[in-house]
């Protein structure tokens, strides 16, 4: 279970012509949706409401927004944030800075922050075997539409993915053609001595150990960085593409056919693009609950390996597939390995999930100030 408790929010911008805004907060996660009272013509409003939410998977990510509310009871978004479970600190009241619509840069207003207080309560061994199994539906996300913006931020997330496959290619190939004689003649010792040696059981064991190394190097790479925090960038504002009505019938209905077409490249793309960036951050540890279970899943099934025949194996994994439906009549057969990396981040929902710090721009803030006085 999880409790939140919404203290307070200041800095915030005025969405009325009066300076003030009509403030209340909105509290989501999963199916769960809460709202604090509205407080009414404030700037920095003081809710001091606390909410229970059940955690029906620890991999889940709270959703906080503030909202103005006007006479015709029309929202308006002041500011969002989203914090993942596993993220969360409990028991320690802090103040975060408050996002735009898109979750990529701050939200307007003087340094616009709210302040939440979580109690966090969660089993490791129970989470770990929620992991494996299929993720609960959410309900109140939103279809996605045909954005250009998200077109083009997937059509750049694979062209990526493609360079860093092109350079291995590259690195390859030169080494099959001993345009570095040393370096290529390691490896083919390597090569050698790897096929011949290799069982089935090292092939966990050795992704346990690259497992470790990525940790090793996220590590080193986490301490040079330091405390360098980089500014998300504003993205454009135009997002749908609408397409106007035509007198011509013929006409209409293959721009309709092409509208629909769009969103299903564009989803497909987000597929491709989400599955790579998946894999890298399993390996990065950027989730260490998920990379430790991965660690733990390869040793054990290096020792299985190590033991028991892989027909025997196969045998009784395919029959336990089998029974489950005979013991259990409508249980959902599941793939573990989709459900594992269904809950792992892909880099979209890590930069949503990025905490802005809140001490530079208050000082952003006062040079802004100061130089309007001089």
């Amino acid at each position: 279970s999880l409790s939140i408790s919404v203290n307070a929010a200041k800095g915030l911008t005025a969405a009325k012509l009066a300076g003030y805004s009509d403030v209340f907060c909105v509290v989501e996660l999963d199916n769960s949706r809460l709202q604090t009272h509205v407080e009414y013509k404030s700037l920095a409003p003081v809710w001091c409401k606390t909410f229970l939410l059940p955690v029906m998977d620890i991999h889940s990510a709270v959703y906080v927004s503030v909202y103005d509310l006007d006479k015709n009871h029309k929202t308006e978004l002041l500011g969002k944030l989203c914090i993942p479970l596993l993220n969360i600190e409990s028991n320690t009241p802090k103040w975060f800075a408050l996002k735009d619509k898109k979750l990529r840069g701050r939200a307007k207003g003087n340094c616009p922050r709210i302040e939440l207080e979580f109690d966090l309560k969660w089993n490791f061994l129970k989470a770990a075997f929620l992991t494996v199994n299929p993720k609960d539906e959410v309900y109140l996300k939103k279809s996605e539409k045909f954005k250009r913006r998200l077109l083009n931020n997937n059509v750049i997330r694979i062209k990526s993915i493609l360079a860093e496959m092109k350079s291995t290619a590259l690195a390859l190939y030169s080494s099959i053609n001993w345009e570095s004689r040393t370096w290529t003649a390691g490896a083919f010792l390597v090569f050698l001595t790897v096929t011949f040696l290799f069982e089935l059981f090292m092939l966990p064991l050795v992704l346990s150990i690259v497992f470790v190394q990525k940790y090793v190097a996220t590590m080193r790479n986490r301490t040079a960085s330091g405390a360098e925090e980089g500014e998300l960038v504003v993205v454009d504002n135009r997002e749908e593409i609408d397409i106007d009505k035509e007198d011509n019938i013929c006409f209409a209905k293959i721009m309709q056919m092409v509208q629909d077409a769009f969103p299903m490249v564009q989803n497909y793309l987000g597929l491709v693009a989400s599955a790579v960036e998946k894999l890298k951050n399993t390996l990065n540890w950027t989730v260490p609950f998920l990379s430790i279970l991965a660690v733990i899943t390869l040793i054990v099934v290096s020792i299985i390996l190590f033991f028991i025949p892989v027909r025997f194996i196969i045998m009784t994994a395919g029959s336990t597939k089998f029974i489950k439906n005979l013991i259990w009549p409508g249980y959902v057969t599941n793939n573990e390995v989709m459900d594992f990396f269904s809950r792992v981040p892909d880099d979209e929902i890590l930069e949503d999930s990025r905490e802005l710090s809140i001490v530079g721009e208050e000082t952003d803030v006062l040079v802004d100030k100061s130089k309007k006085l001089l």
